[in-house]
């Protein structure tokens, strides 16, 4: 099937209309038959799936799919495989949202901030027990490589291709790879993560003490997207339009896994910019976004020429932000 949950976000959606909610094991329920790892579940249509805002072409879902089959052997040439967390430290923008994908069918993400501090990044890593982490080239990289070298993790550097949005080449940024053969690595870690395995670790803000890790099996994450697409009634014709920063839960499950894994597609905006929101939901007649935080200066720069907000409150007896459709 060329998007193997279009019936199942479908059937759920209708369930959470007619039910008035939707529970995470009636998801998993629902998708067990034919699904064991993120792969099972990406579209393989020609249709967009990252969307860049520049003048790159679009990355359609099956050259995403086909992208993320090519890079498992990548990573395990680099001796990086199933389990081995991963830091991205990457700027927002179609690369991270492809790079989300790619890490977490192979790998435990664990995104980190780039504004951060040099020493602040050396803690997370430390916090998260890194093996590995991927970083942009051409951005100012010289401390988190000084700190990649003291830590001795394998840096890997993404460089953009010039003419298609989110796809990249990857290099040993630190030069001498640890060892370029895939055999060393155990069978069961050349494969992508399954279910149960986890998927993704995130610090907490730390804003009542020190920051903690909290882990994302891959089944939890994936249900959480589904519920999502399923109670806004996503469909492959869906665009949505991100511009909330990719290092948390909520960018990374609402505005990149919901609409790839619905066989909609993703505006991967570089920063949050009212104004620059409103002229690239109109350039790319963006649907939807998921975006409760900035909502209100988003509708503050609001004109007569910019397309029409509706606000969808939550359903009765959650606290989940309003859905506002463009």
């Amino acid at each position: 099937m060329s998007v193997p949950l279009l019936d199942a976000i479908a059937e759920l959606g209708a369930k959470r209309a007619a039910e008035g909610g939707l529970t995470a094991d009636a998801v998993l329920e629902k998708i067990d038959p034919f699904f064991t790892s993120l792969l099972d579940l990406l579209p393989n249509t020609d249709s967009p799936a990252v969307i860049p805002i520049d003048n790159r072409k679009p990355c359609t879902h099956a050259r995403l799919r086909q992208f993320i089959v090519d890079i498992g052997p990548s990573f395990w040439k680099c001796n990086v495989g199933r389990n081995d967390r991963v830091a991205l430290l990457l700027p927002n923008g179609p690369e991270l949202a492809v790079a989300f994908v790619a890490v977490l069918t192979y790998c435990c993400c664990a995104p980190l901030n780039p504004a951060n501090t040099a020493g602040e990044i050396q803690g997370e890593l430390l916090n998260v027990s890194a093996r590995a982490m991927i970083i942009m080239s051409g951005e100012d990289n010289e401390g988190v490589l000084k700190v990649s070298e003291t830590l001795d993790l394998l840096v890997l550097e993404a460089t953009p291709l010039a003419d298609e949005a989110g796809l990249f080449t990857l290099v040993d940024a630190l030069g001498g790879l640890r060892d370029t053969t895939i055999q060393a690595l155990p069978e069961d870690r050349r494969k992508p993560q399954q279910r149960l395995d986890t998927a993704m670790v995130l610090h907490t803000s730390g804003s009542t003490g020190n920051k903690k890790v909290v882990p994302h099996l891959v089944e939890d994450l994936l249900a959480g997207a589904i519920c999502i697409a399923a109670a806004c009634q996503l469909k492959p014709s869906d665009v949505c339009c991100n511009q909330m920063p990719l290092f948390h839960v909520g960018g990374i499950a609402r505005n990149v896994l919901s609409p790839i894994i619905s066989g909609g597609s993703v505006v991967a905006m570089p920063y949050f910019e009212p104004a620059l929101f409103w002229s690239v939901c109109a350039q790319h007649q963006a649907t939807w976004c998921a975006d409760p935080h900035s909502s209100p200066c988003v509708v503050a720069c609001a004109s007569p020429r910019m397309p029409a907000v509706h606000w969808v409150p939550p359903s009765p007896g959650t606290t989940r932000g309003p859905r506002c459709t463009c």
